[in-house]
Order: C-alpha cells, then sequence, then structure tokens
C-alpha cells in the first residue's frame, strides 16, 4: 500500500491500547465507524458524515496467478476462487459555512477465498485534503478512522472467514486520493520515519492480542527498525511472515516454502512451496510488480489494462469454443513458463532483492506490515460465488464513483464542497435501496480528554498510502 501522509494535529504515534468490541448491532461497517469516531474525536458542535462506498464480489484471477497447487496425494487441490470487492470511505465534516468540506478517505481491496475460509485485507491508500484545519482541541479524524476500519475487520471477518491477513505498504507522498490536495496549506504529511511509526502504532492499536504481527523495513536491521518504530505490546516479529503462516490457499501448514533449507522439491517430504503460492499480488504493490518481473510476465501488473483478470476474460469471452480453447491453453502455457522461473526462488533471498528494488530505496524509508489472524480451519466447500455484502453497488457503478471522486481539484475549496456534494448525492442514489448500509452523520460536542487518558498527540498526522503517481482505476469489464 502506500500510506503516506499523515498530518493533520493529533495523529503522533501513542501507547498501544486495546482494540475496540464490535457488537452485533454494528453489522454496518459505516455504523461501527460513525460509533468509533463519535467516541474517540473532541471539539465543539462538530458534523461529520461518512460514505463507504463498496463494489460488489467479481472473480479475481490475479492474487495468484503463479500458484503451483499440485494435485498429486495428499495434497490434491484445485485452484480456489478468489473474490475482490474494492472499498472506498470518504468523510467530510462541516465547518463554520455550513458547508460539508472533504477531509480524509480511505481506499483499501478486500479478497475471500472461500474454499479456505480466508480473507485479505489490503489497505491501499489513506489520504486528506487539506481543507480542514485541525488541532489541539479539535482532533484530526485519520488516525481514529483507520483503526475503526482495521478493528472492524478484525473482529467481524466478513462471512464469517476464519483466516484474516491485513497488508500494508507504507510509503510517504504528498498525496494520492485527492488530486492537487498537496498545494493545501493545511496539510501536513508525515515523513518516511514517522509515517513507518504511524502505521505500526495504528495497527497496534486495532489487532486483537491473539494476532501475529509481522513488519520489515526493507534494507534496515531489526535494531535499525526499532529505533524508526519501538516496539509495542504484544510484540511485533521483523521479518516476513510466509516462512510461519499457512499460504491462503491451503488450510494446513503442511507444506514447506522453498528456503535455504529446503533447496529443491526433492530435499523435503512436505509439498514445496514458491513465492507464486505464498507472496499476494496487489494492485499498485512492488511485491507483485517484482514477482511479475523474476516471472518475466506476459500480463500487465495488477490493476493496469491487461493483467490476468483481462487476460482471463477475455478467453472466457471468445466468440466459439475453438477460440476459447485455443485462448486458454495460449494462457496456461504461458503461465507454466513463468512458474517454471520462480520454481528456485528462495523466500529470503527474494526479500533481501527487495531492499534493492527502486521502490524500496533511493535514501526513503518504506515499510511492509502484515497481521495475521487465524482459527483452525476445517475442509470447506468450494464457492462458486459469494453474496455481495449490503450497500454494494455494480463494480461499473463503483468505477464511476471513484472517477467521480478522483474528477475533483481539492486544491480549490469551492470546487471541492460542490462537487464532494455532488459525489454524495450520487452515491446515494446508486444504493437507495440501502442507505444506511453506506452513509451515516455523527455530531460531536465534547472537550479535549484530560492528559491522563493517553490521548495526547502532539505532532500532526494525516494519512496516505503512496507508491506511485495517481493512476485512473481499470475500466469495468464490460
Amino acid at each position: 500500500m502506500h500510506l503516506q501522509r499523515m498530518g493533520d494535529a493529533g495523529d503522533q504515534p501513542v501507547a498501544s491500547t486495546s482494540s475496540p468490541t464490535v457488537s452485533v448491532a454494528d453489522d454496518h461497517l459505516v455504523r461501527f465507524l460513525a460509533t468509533e469516531l463519535e467516541r474517540k474525536l473532541f471539539g465543539a458542535k462538530r458534523q461529520l458524515s461518512i460514505s463507504v462506498l463498496r463494489s460488489s464480489p467479481r472473480r479475481s484471477h490475479s492474487l495468484f496467478p503463479w500458484a503451483t497447487l499440485a494435485r498429486e496425494p495428499p495434497y490434491r487441490q484445485e485452484r480456489p476462487h478468489v473474490f475482490v470487492e474494492d472499498i472506498l470511505v470518504a468523510l467530510c465534516e462541516r465547518d463554520r459555512e455550513q458547508a460539508d468540506v472533504p477531509s480524509m478517505g480511505l481506499e483499501a481491496s478486500l479478497y475471500t477465498i472461500p474454499a479456505t475460509s480466508t480473507c485479505l485485507l489490503y489497505v491501499a491508500k489513506v489520504d486528506t485534503t487539506g481543507l480542514i484545519s485541525y488541532s489541539k482541541e479539535l482532533s484530526s479524524p485519520a488516525r481514529e478512522l483507520t483503526r475503526a476500519f482495521l478493528a472492524y475487520h478484525f473482529a467481524r471477518p466478513p462471512r464469517g472467514m476464519k483466516r484474516l491477513r491485513v497488508h500494508i505498504f507504507g510509503r510517504a507522498a504528498d498525496q494520492y486520493l485527492f488530486p492537487l490536495s498537496a498545494d493545501n496549506k493545511g496539510k501536513k504529511v508525515l515523513d518516511d520515519r514517522r509515517l513507518c511509526a504511524w502505521w505500526k502504532s495504528v495497527l497496534s492499536e486495532s489487532a486483537p492480542a491473539s494476532a501475529e504481527r509481522y513488519y520489515l523495513f526493507p534494507g534496515f536491521t531489526e535494531l535499525e527498525a526499532t529505533r524508526i518504530a519501538p516496539q509495542d505490546t504484544p510484540a511485533w516479529t521483523y521479518g516476513h511472515p510466509y516462512s510461519a503462516t499457512s499460504s491462503p490457499l491451503y488450510t494446513t501448514m503442511h507444506v514447506t516454502p522453498l528456503s535455504e533449507a529446503s533447496p529443491s522439491p526433492s530435499a523435503s517430504s512436505d509439498l514445496v512451496l514458491t513465492v507464486g503460492d505464498l507472496i499476494p499480488n496487489f494492485s499498485d504493490d512492488p511485491k507483485g510488480r517484482y514477482t511479475r518481473s523474476l516471472a518475466q510476465s506476459r500480463a500487465e501488473n495488477v490493476g493496469d489494462v491487461g493483467d490476468y483478470d483481462d487476460v482471463v476474460r477475455k478467453a472466457e469471452k471468445a466468440s466459439n469454443a475453438a477460440l476459447a480453447k485455443l485462448q486458454h491453453d495460449r494462457l496456461e502455457r504461458d503461465l507454466s513458463s513463468e512458474r517454471a522461473r520462480l520454481a528456485n526462488v528462495q523466500l529470503d533471498q527474494w526479500w533481501e532483492n527487495m531492499a534493492f528494488r527502486q521502490e524500496c530505496s533511493g535514501g526513503r524509508i518504506c515499510a511492509f506490515f502484515v497481521v495475521v489472524q487465524d482459527e483452525p480451519v476445517d475442509i470447506v466447500p468450494p464457492e462458486s460465488r459469494i453474496d455481495p455484502l449490503a450497500g454494494s453497488v455494480a463494480h461499473n457503478v463503483y468505477t464511476t464513483l471513484w472517477q467521480k471522486m478522483h474528477d475533483i481539484d481539492y486544491s480549490s475549496r469551492e470546487e471541492a464542497v460542490a462537487k464532494i456534494h455532488d459525489w454524495q448525492a450520487a452515491v446515494s442514489k446508486a444504493c437507495d435501496s440501502d442507505t444506511s448500509a453506506i452513509c451515516r452523520s455523527i455530531t460531536i460536542d465534547r472537550a479535549r480528554p484530560d492528559k491522563s487518558e493517553d490521548l495526547k498527540r502532539s505532532a500532526p498526522v494525516a494519512a496516505v498510502t503512496k507508491l506511485m503517481p495517481r493512476k485512473k482505476l481499470k475500466p469495468a469489464a464490460a
């Protein structure tokens, strides 16, 4: 991901606290976010509105395109169906002129693998507009909304999945979600060190004590990383999680990642997994780009036009059965060659090499965070589809609304206020059958808590997630 921009007063890392408890009544994400903001924010006579836009689930072929998935006993396994949903959270705050001003936003992708009862949540972007000035007496919502968003998914994994993995790539940037917002003087940006510490702190507050926490700063030793982001309680493990946790594609740990200890499949009685089985490929993420370069893939990066989702859909829509088979066979040959190139790539060496990638070097610090919450999983019948959650819209509708929010000049308060109002109306219209699941307004009127409550945060923080310049979403498949 890319986080990136932290900024308004009140977001500096603080001591870890217990994650919030999600009640049965908080069955909608937007309702839980509103409840948590009401509980945590302070300031006089504040009015905030939250919108949660979610796309309906669709098949994803790009998350693990190079998975081996051996079909020999005792590991006989067909390729499980993977579904992805996009999530966009936008928050506005009413100013003294009674105008709803865009304040911050969050973008994420939720991948669900029903056959292994696994969800992967990738928080891709968090950003602020800088159009609202926050202070010691008027707390910024950036930290609390991000924390609540994560806590909700830890407490209520979607569709009752038993395993949840939260992935974040943090790298500082001036703007990501809100075009031209970097021009706003009110937008305060964390540098790379403070940003990485911010993410680690927010995750510590969000995840339950039983979760396993992993973090890695490419190119830094554990001692150096601890100086940047001090240890929290519960403790974090410095390193990647892929040797210690099972693949999202399997329900058991009776597999062995390819490593120095087992340099080839013949050296172990267990099924040996490659980086293609273990490392997910998210949109706009350096891990996927590096794996793709090693595989010498002909498909584009995830999220770009021409990625494996597009390639598979093209084959499925062939005009006749013979052409469909021809395209499918060509795809399988390409994937087989790409998997062969990854077959002997050792996992630890893969991560060491990441430190030399342009996206992870250049004198700036970036960080990978993975939080794992697993429960025992029984054999689960494969699912060919999953139902949309409340308030979901078709993917093409989501793409249109996403683009509408990004076609705004956020350096102009007048334009931002006018067009975000139109955007909110469009979201409500798209979800008019269940607006309670996507929109919520709250009022806050309370003074800053006493310092003894450990809520004092002296340095500004707002959030962004940045890795590359903002780009348009890939058009929805017809």
